[in-house]
């Protein structure tokens, strides 16, 4: 692309900046919103993805040094049949003021992403109105997550006091916490802890009264073995979407936030060989409800299938090594850009490709690592 290319779109649209954590950091992510004349949401397509107004400019920064780890694992839960929010590589430059922009504006390279929503071509589920409250509308159109509440939310635990971890709890996304009725609440809340019931009863492993009554079971496993495969450091804890459609069970996902992962600069997630990221890295295995759906050994042995499967299609070394190929080939004369304006978080290990090559090494390690822990279920 060159900057005297016709552009794909060009127009109104709101921008604000993002992130918790990272909101200090001096290369800032942002929340875009396409308007039109009268301030309203309007879907656009842009780069060729599906029609919507919002839109995320997320920024690859001090622990991501590889640039690709949010779009590496969003293109492979894809990829395994789990939506993920779709991405496109850009380099951007940022004009808060008058005039032309110039090279003086340049910001780096970032991800051009979806936003986690509801939609036919996001997440699927239907959208409830106010005056669903009694079965069967009531039963489905939830998004929620677990996460550290927005500001002026509260979240929610559940009566078992679930999520345990710091001051994540279980929070609104679609409908949001000003705009879901009591009874919607009241609902959603009460089946959370009739599968909290099951799961932590005496007849959990019952696939028809146990905890498979509540929750899709496969979309938990895949959750999970993504995750667990990036040592994701604050994984099943935090950033972790839920949503359930009327009349069915809940799902796990989508995928989200992987900057601190598969070998980051966060230094939890550097041991290939462990199920356990060190420090205070999530235990996948062990962590809340995890920790008993795992005691079934029927889902131990659905869990073993499921990584064994995927490592003959989507998880297997050639098709990782290809998957990071293209994108570091997308990405091979920007990222000396981007690096220059960023010059304090340099890439490690001599350089940008050794960056890819130790990416490439870590994920042949750990896969092969968890090959041998699983092979005694096969």
């Amino acid at each position: 692309a060159h900057i005297t290319d016709p552009a794909d779109f060009a127009g109104y649209a709101g921008i604000k900046t993002r992130g918790r954590s990272t909101s200090g950091a001096p290369k800032h992510s942002y929340g875009f919103e396409v308007w039109d004349e009268n301030d309203r949401d309007k879907d656009v397509s842009i780069l060729g993805l599906p029609a919507d107004s919002d839109w995320i400019l997320y920024a690859p920064y001090n622990f991501d040094r590889v640039l690709i780890n949010n779009a590496f694992m969003f293109e492979l839960s894809n990829q395994i049949g789990r939506y993920a929010v779709r991405t496109r590589f850009v380099e951007m430059y940022l004009n808060t003021g008058s005039g032309k922009v110039s090279s003086d504006d340049y910001v780096g390279i970032y991800i051009f992403m979806e936003k986690i929503k509801r939609g036919d071509q996001r997440v699927n589920v239907q959208k409830l109105e106010p005056w669903d409250s009694t079965i069967p509308a009531v039963t489905g159109g939830y998004m929620l997550k677990i996460d550290r509440p927005d500001s002026g939310d509260s979240g929610f635990r559940t009566s078992r006091g679930n999520p345990t971890y710091g001051d994540g709890k279980l929070c609104y996304v679609d409908p949001k916490e000003d705009d879901i009725t009591a009874a919607q609440s009241v609902w959603i809340r009460g089946y959370l802890d009739d599968f909290e019931d099951a799961l932590y009863g005496a007849n959990f492993t019952d696939p028809h009264i146990g905890y498979a009554r509540f929750i899709d079971v496969a979309s938990f496993i895949d959750h999970n073995l993504l995750n667990m495969l990036a040592m994701n450091v604050d994984a099943l804890r935090l950033s972790t979407h839920l949503h359930k459609a009327r009349n069915g069970k809940f799902e796990m996902g989508p995928l989200w936030d992987f900057d601190r992962s598969l070998d980051s600069t966060d230094g939890r997630d550097n041991n290939p060989e462990s199920w356990h990221g060190t420090g205070d890295g999530t235990d996948y295995l062990n962590y809340i409800w995890w920790d008993r759906l795992f005691e079934d050994p029927d889902f131990w042995q659905k869990y073993a299938d499921r990584w064994f499967e995927l490592r003959q299609g989507p998880f297997s070394t050639e098709n990782i090594n290809s998957l990071i190929d293209s994108m570091t080939d997308e990405l091979k004369e920007a990222q000396v850009r981007n690096f220059n304006k960023w010059r304090s978080v340099a890439p490690r290990f001599g350089g940008f490709q050794g960056e890819i090559d130790h990416l490439k090494d870590w994920l042949q390690r750990r896969t092969a690592w968890i090959d041998t822990q699983l092979a005694g279920s096969q």
